[in-house]
């Protein structure tokens, strides 16, 4: 497959003041890590994933690696010296430049034979703290692979280097490659792990069914993706190849660009969501409750594996189901000056998930106590295969802290009583609605 070729590609100077200077394979990678930090939290980013062999010597299995619930990303970095416009550069360049994405590609390999010979088990994190990957859980490995063209940042879009296409199969492996600039454009636009691996998915459909009459660059495929995610989906479905003009992706932020900044205002409640994930690892080690505490015993309090399961059970959320989320977190907020508590509850119906906020003032043991109990109502009256409940101080209170619970496949000896008790605590629950533009659509691609 050429990956190299002299077409086009968006413009993007990710170095600070867009100095001209040749980036070490460290260096790019660090770049890549913020960006996979910012978009996956680092409770779930590891660098440099490490296994060592029977004689001692240590292997590394990729650059970054994110392991999230089943699926696994698997990240190879590269970076190349290359300030000559694409329209100049030589076959050798273009050659170059393959080559490294190839040896990117073949690398990824090694994921697969670390996932069989159980080697990817003790990982450590970007904060510090080690995880457990177990390879039987693990159903999708994704590879991606990102290409620093270091230099081609001072051109213009017309003169930069454009991939051919942006995805291949390999070792088995479905494997996406970007331009570091690309990557960088996507993790703007999707910036949560389930939109990002929407995104993913859409891609390997569209290839895999050879829906293109022309490959487009990944940005103007995005752009496409944006602005009518549904019309995609029906593409894939009834299987309709399709041409995407270059330029889209310049064009959706030309001409919608009132409706993208309204956009960000509405999503400004989703990063309350946001910081409830990165706060959650403070609880390690933590013990709220008395240890003698009926609650404690059950609750898992302070374990790294509690801590993770419930970062990533948020984490799972959408950028829009973290807005929907955090409005009523907003709204519980607001309502808790006026009286001692408030709670709410969002409904994502089509995975029959749970999420109860709570707002409430006082003695943080009887929080906790009043949150279990809310939880596990709203559990039984709705019938739900999973439940998480969050509770913080009222908008009013000193300081913040965050009190975070679930429940999957419990069974309650008082189900019927909770559920009947539900009734009147609550109302019918708020469901997840509208759409990423749901004040200023976008009109159809």
């Amino acid at each position: 497959m050429g990956w190299g070729a002299p077409l086009s590609s968006r413009t993007l100077g990710i170095r600070e003041g867009f100095q001209l200077r040749l980036l070490s394979g460290t260096e790019s990678e660090d770049v890549v890590e913020r960006i996979c930090t910012r978009m996956f939290f680092s409770d779930f980013v590891v660098r440099n994933p490490e296994y060592r062999k029977p004689k001692g010597k240590k292997i590394e299995l990729a650059d970054i690696i994110v392991p999230f619930g089943n699926n696994l990303l698997a990240f190879q970095v590269k970076s190349k010296f290359q300030p000559t416009k694409a329209t100049e550069k030589s076959e050798i360049d273009f050659q170059r430049i393959t080559d490294s994405i190839n040896e990117a590609v073949n690398q990824t390999k090694t994921i697969n034979r670390a996932l069989r010979n159980n080697w990817l088990r003790r990982m450590k994190t970007s904060k510090g703290l080690e995880i457990d990957i177990d390879p039987t859980k693990i159903e999708a490995v994704i590879g991606i692979v990102v290409l620093d063209l270091v230099g081609e940042e001072l051109l213009s879009r017309e003169e930069q280097t454009q991939l051919f296409s942006s995805f291949t199969i390999r070792h088995g492996l479905p494997i996406h490659v970007f331009l570091a600039h690309e990557f960088y454009e996507i993790s703007s636009e999707l910036d949560t792990l389930p939109d990002f691996l929407r995104f993913l998915d859409v891609i390997q459909s569209l290839y895999t069914q050879d829906l293109f009459i022309f490959p487009p660059s990944v940005l103007d495929l995005l752009a496409f993706y944006k602005m009518d995610p549904d019309k995609i989906d029906r593409v894939i479905s009834d299987e309709i190849r399709i041409h995407i003009e270059d330029g889209f992706w310049e064009a959706y932020h030309r001409d919608h660009a009132d409706a993208i900044a309204e956009r960000d205002r509405l999503n400004e409640p989703s990063y309350l969501i946001d910081g409830i994930i990165d706060y959650l690892h403070t609880s390690v080690g933590y013990e709220a409750l008395p240890k003698d505490h009926e609650l404690a015993k059950i609750s898992g309090q302070g374990s790294i594996d509690g801590y993770l399961t419930l970062a990533r059970e948020i984490a799972s959320l959408s950028r829009l189901e973290r807005r929907s989320l955090g409005e009523r977190l907003m709204r519980c907020l607001q309502d808790s000056m006026k009286k001692a508590q408030a709670f709410s509850i969002l409904y994502v119906k089509e995975r029959r998930l749970g999420y109860l906020v709570l707002a409430k003032s006082g003695d943080r043991t009887e929080r906790q106590v009043f949150l279990h109990r809310l939880t596990a109502m709203a559990y039984c009256y709705l019938g739900l295969d999973k439940t998480i409940g969050i509770a913080t101080e009222p908008i009013s209170g000193e300081g913040r802290s965050y009190d975070v619970l679930g429940f999957s496949g419990v069974e309650f000896e008082n189900s019927n009583e909770l559920a009947e008790a539900a009734k009147s605590f609550f109302g019918e629950p708020y469901s997840v609605g509208g759409s990423e533009y749901s004040q200023s659509s976008i009109p159809d691609a």
